[in-house]
């Protein structure tokens, strides 16, 4: 039987990283593991890693899933309400303030040149996270400079003024196109 303690865990460190990680479920498995596995113990490893395979499998999004599987896993259904409850908290908060306080008036006005900042942050964010993924695929070096290249292009294209959205599909496709591999598995 799971202790309010141990409930009160799970809330806690699935509120921890719902507050602190960007970039969704696969951006957070180094500070998971090391919660989950190292700190505390209730999850082995391979369960943890089993666990990031079945949230991608569930119809829900997969951070959320992956709270409640978790959840569930340590501390039965109240364990998934709460791991579930601690990853999307903070972010229901701040979108919750965020509608309070910006009015519809404010973005097209005086918030404009704060919200293409957050663009470019964005975008600045997601390079940095390429250039350090590419940085250790085992890869051609056509491949990483191909990739380097092209999330500067779209970083470049932000800062001059193209929608963050349209430039982010169109760097998917290009890359889909020019990073995949061939038909025998050798580089394009």
């Amino acid at each position: 039987m799971t202790g309010p303690r141990q409930l009160l865990g799970v809330f806690r460190t699935f509120l921890g990283v719902g507050a602190t990680t960007f970039g969704g479920m696969w951006a957070a498995t180094g500070k998971l593991e090391r919660d989950l596995v190292d700190r505390t113990g209730w999850l082995p490893k391979e369960e943890l890693r089993a666990s990031f395979v079945l949230a991608t499998l569930i119809p829900a999004p997969r951070f959320l899933g992956l709270g409640g599987l978790v959840g569930f896993r340590v501390g039965g259904w109240a364990g998934a309400f709460l791991g579930a409850l601690g990853l999307v908290l903070p972010a229901s908060l701040l979108v919750l303030a965020a509608a309070v306080v910006v009015g519809p008036e404010l973005l097209g006005g005086p918030l404009a040149p704060l919200i293409r900042a957050v663009s470019i942050a964005i975008v600045g964010i997601l390079f940095g996270n390429a250039y350090r993924q590419l940085r250790g695929e085992k890869g051609s070096r056509r491949h990483r400079q191909t990739g380097i290249a092209l999330s500067a292009a779209i970083f470049v294209s932000v800062v001059l003024g193209a929608p963050l959205l349209v430039s982010a599909v169109v760097g998917f496709v290009v890359g889909a196109l020019l990073l995949r591999p061939g038909p025998t598995g050798e580089d394009r």
